[in-house]
Protein backbone atom coordinates (compact mmCIF):
# COMPACT_ATOMS: atom_id res chain seq x y z
CA UNK A 1 0.00 0.00 0.00
CA UNK A 2 2.81 2.45 0.59
CA UNK A 3 3.76 1.94 -3.26
CA UNK A 4 0.56 3.31 -3.99
CA UNK A 5 0.58 6.42 -1.47
CA UNK A 6 -1.07 4.93 1.47
CA UNK A 7 -0.04 4.87 4.83
CA UNK A 8 -2.24 2.05 6.65
CA UNK A 9 -2.30 1.78 10.34
CA UNK A 10 -2.65 -1.60 11.22
CA UNK A 11 -4.71 -2.74 14.35
CA UNK A 12 -5.17 -5.69 16.00
CA UNK A 13 -3.62 -8.79 14.61
CA UNK A 14 -2.04 -7.08 11.54
CA UNK A 15 -0.01 -4.87 13.78
CA UNK A 16 1.18 -8.31 15.92
CA UNK A 17 2.25 -9.58 12.61
CA UNK A 18 4.27 -6.60 11.57
CA UNK A 19 5.96 -6.31 14.63
CA UNK A 20 6.92 -10.32 14.97
CA UNK A 21 10.14 -11.52 14.11
CA UNK A 22 10.29 -12.96 10.69
CA UNK A 23 10.79 -16.98 12.14
CA UNK A 24 7.31 -16.36 14.40
CA UNK A 25 5.10 -14.80 11.24
CA UNK A 26 4.02 -17.58 10.08
CA UNK A 27 2.69 -19.52 13.48
CA UNK A 28 -0.28 -17.30 13.89
CA UNK A 29 -3.08 -18.02 11.54
CA UNK A 30 -5.29 -14.74 10.46
CA UNK A 31 -8.19 -14.74 8.17
CA UNK A 32 -8.89 -11.41 8.02
CA UNK A 33 -6.74 -8.29 8.05
CA UNK A 34 -8.07 -4.90 10.05
CA UNK A 35 -6.72 -1.27 9.16
CA UNK A 36 -7.07 2.12 9.06
CA UNK A 37 -6.89 4.44 6.62
CA UNK A 38 -7.48 8.12 6.02
CA UNK A 39 -10.77 8.67 4.07
CA UNK A 40 -8.72 9.59 0.92
CA UNK A 41 -6.73 6.75 1.16
CA UNK A 42 -9.68 4.35 1.17
CA UNK A 43 -10.52 3.50 -2.93
CA UNK A 44 -6.48 3.02 -3.39
CA UNK A 45 -6.14 0.90 -0.49
CA UNK A 46 -9.14 -1.50 -1.39
CA UNK A 47 -7.23 -1.40 -5.01
CA UNK A 48 -3.70 -2.27 -3.62
CA UNK A 49 -5.35 -5.07 -1.49
CA UNK A 50 -7.35 -6.32 -4.07
CA UNK A 51 -4.42 -6.18 -6.36
CA UNK A 52 -2.64 -9.06 -3.79
CA UNK A 53 -5.47 -11.27 -3.70
CA UNK A 54 -7.50 -9.74 -0.56
CA UNK A 55 -11.04 -9.66 -0.91
CA UNK A 56 -13.28 -7.06 0.39
CA UNK A 57 -16.68 -8.75 2.67
CA UNK A 58 -17.50 -5.58 4.63
CA UNK A 59 -16.93 -1.68 4.43
CA UNK A 60 -17.68 1.25 6.73
CA UNK A 61 -21.43 2.83 5.30
CA UNK A 62 -20.32 5.65 3.45
CA UNK A 63 -22.33 7.56 6.15
CA UNK A 64 -19.70 6.81 8.48
CA UNK A 65 -16.46 7.16 6.58
CA UNK A 66 -15.97 11.28 7.25
CA UNK A 67 -14.12 12.40 10.25
CA UNK A 68 -16.06 14.13 12.82
CA UNK A 69 -14.59 16.82 14.89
Amino acid sequence: MNGQGVAPVLLKGAATLATAPVERRGVRLMSDLDIMVVPDEAERAVAALGAIGYEIHDQARPESRGMSS
